[in-house]
């Protein structure tokens, strides 16, 4: 049996080089001697960001640390995606993989020096692992125009569904977004890449009718996310356009990013995507659709000078931050 004995959290400086938060937590453990336990810590909210460390444990009380530049943390020390603002969940296994304790760490804090040292007006970048890359060598300052900062908020594997089933409002409430901000959602490479592929193949339904039914859900999210927030403008960002088949070689990599998909399926629903996306703004006076990569699209599918070796993310690209500048400055 392990006990929760306390937790605290040390916020790193958002304004120099060095922005990590850690979080210890003190934990008291009945178990014998050398037993092997995993921790693990996620997401909360999500169920993501899942981090882990592997000891032995006997009788007494111990602590473990985290840190939110932890191994998926894509940005070093240049953006703040992924403070620790929010609930978390801690978890510990057995050697086996059986949940011996679980805990919630109900942690809340609205960090005002998110909005950067100017207090600017910002724009709220929510999304996928795609956002972390292409901000991952941009400086912290060169996300701040004259009229907008830029705060990318990365959450590796969040899929359109995975959002809609979360308690999303909740999630955006940790973060210090005030009247007049922009709210920028960029979600569903993953679903157009994968889930609804695995799901056709594990269950039998038509990839497009998954789709409908993913994109319903995920639309009426976002309505009402812009009837929550009436005072920010919402803007649908298109996700990454499909990689090509010939892109990715290594078998691994192969199966691990493109498994049960093809390059025909992925721009057809990559299609659909926008036909109903740009369908569903026009009837929207507050949500606005905006195509940020059609710049990088050759014959259908991703410029592949543009993106990692042997990945489907792109690398880091200041250029599209300040496109995406240019579209929005004057909302």
């Amino acid at each position: 049996m392990i006990d929760l004995i306390s937790y605290n959290v040390t916020y790193g400086d958002r304004f120099n080089n060095d922005r990590t938060d850690n979080i210890k937590i003190y934990y008291k453990s009945h178990l014998e001697k050398g037993t092997k336990v995993r921790i693990y810590l996620e997401d909360d909210i999500f169920n993501t960001e899942s981090q882990y460390q592997d000891l032995n444990l006997g009788t007494g009380i111990f602590w473990s640390q985290f840190s939110s530049r932890g191994p998926h943390n894509l940005n070093n020390d240049r953006q703040i995606t992924i403070p620790f603002i929010g609930p978390q969940k801690l978890i510990f296994l057995d050697n086996n993989g059986n949940t011996i304790r679980e805990f919630k760490l109900d942690i809340k804090f609205v960090d005002e020096s998110l909005r950067g040292k100017n207090q600017k007006r910002c724009a709220w970048i929510i999304g996928d692992s795609h956002i972390g890359h292409l901000c991952k060598d941009i400086q912290y300052d060169e996300l701040e125009y004259d009229k907008i900062r830029f705060n990318p908020l990365c959450r590796q594997s969040v899929t359109m569904s995975r959002f809609y089933k979360s308690d999303y409002i909740n999630y955006l409430s940790y973060f210090p977004i005030k009247d007049n901000d922009v709210l920028l959602f960029n979600l569903g490479e993953i679903d157009m890449r994968m889930a609804i592929h695995v799901k056709n193949h594990q269950k039998n339904i038509d990839k497009k009718d998954l789709m409908t039914s993913i994109l319903f859900n995920y639309l009426t999210a976002i309505k009402n996310i812009s009837n929550k927030y009436d005072k920010n403008k919402i803007v649908i960002l298109r996700p990454n356009i499909p990689t090509s088949d010939s892109y990715i070689t290594n078998e691994i990599e192969k199966r691990q990013y493109l498994k049960f998909s093809n390059e025909t399926d992925r721009k057809i629903l990559s299609d659909y995507f926008l036909s109903i996306v740009e369908s569903f703004v026009k009837s929207e006076k507050n949500i606005s659709f905006i195509d940020n990569v059609k710049q990088y699209e050759i014959n259908g599918f991703m410029d592949e000078n543009l993106l990692l070796e042997q990945n489907i993310h792109m690398k880091s690209n200041k250029q599209y931050f300040d496109s995406l500048y240019e579209k929005i400055k004057n909302f």
